[in-house]
């Protein structure tokens, strides 16, 4: 019974999740298409990226009412671990994406360029965490992994998350100016679903914190504006490959099972 609650909470969460995004994409998505669409809905669209997280208010706030609502915001600030682990939180999206990014420029015989952001640096930086995506881990790691690891071994949650993840950004694939667009559907997915084991990896080190994720969601994403690897085919590929041996190595040299005794909050 318990473990059919769970997966009726999921399934909601992810159906919820992908409907509130989804709807606020639809306006970008058209205006892609060659429709007259009011700047007003455009503007609306933009807060789609906090569909994950608002699926989680609202299923907690069903479910578990105010005190469940108020434990996802809690773990938001949730710093009680060893903050050395910050440094590999923020840094290993760098290596990845810098490894990949020195390979790709070396075979393809480009310059080593960083990406031209078009604004300001530090502007660029705090834009990238508010609307790059970092507030969808209200969902993804604050909501939807500890109930996973309830049902599943953390690898098989965290594959299970990271494609689903993936599968999130679809409409974004055939929007004009996003990474998505540039990128094949079946790639991006891949590359959520072996990405997740290194965010789970981080999840368990970190304790479950919440602030530990958004800010590695964001150091990824910036690592990737800053080092544009995606662009190309080739580049992609390489990415991949790396971060595939590098999850590869967390999975052999720490064993990941399970991490139920991080899942406390949202017992059912």
């Amino acid at each position: 019974m318990k473990n059919k609650l769970i997966s009726m909470k999921l399934i909601f969460f992810f159906i919820l999740a992908f409907a509130i995004s989804w709807l606020l994409w639809l306006s970008p998505l058209l205006n892609s298409a060659g429709l007259a669409v009011p700047e007003i809905l455009l503007f609306i669209g933009q807060f789609a990226l906090l569909g994950p997280g608002l699926a989680a208010i609202i299923i907690l706030a069903c479910s578990e009412g105010k005190s469940g609502v108020k434990e996802l915001l809690k773990s938001a600030w949730s710093w009680k671990f060893n903050k050395l682990w910050l440094i590999a939180v923020v840094v290993i999206p760098f290596i990845i994406v810098g490894i990949s990014f020195y390979i790709k420029s070396a075979i393809e015989n480009k310059p080593f360029i960083i990406g031209n952001v078009g604004m300001p640096l530090l502007l660029f930086v705090v834009f990238l965490f508010f609307a790059g995506g970092p507030l969808e881990e209200f969902g993804w790691r604050g909501y939807a992994l500890p109930m996973l690891l309830k049902k599943f071994p953390l690898v098989i949650a965290s594959l299970i998350l990271g494609a689903l993840h993936g599968l999130w950004h679809l409409p974004l694939h055939f929007i004009e100016g996003t990474v998505q667009s540039h990128i094949p559907i079946w790639e991006f997915i891949a590359v959520t679903a072996v990405g997740a084991i290194i965010y789970s990896w981080l999840y368990i080190n970190t304790k479950g914190s919440l602030s530990a994720m958004i800010i590695h969601h964001w150091s990824a994403n910036l690592a990737s504006a800053l080092f544009v690897y995606w662009d190309t085919s080739f580049g992609r590929y390489v990415f991949f490959g790396v971060q595939l041996i590098f999850a590869a190595v967390i999975v052999i040299v720490y064993k990941l099972k399970s991490a139920k005794e991080l899942t406390k909050p949202f017992e059912t």
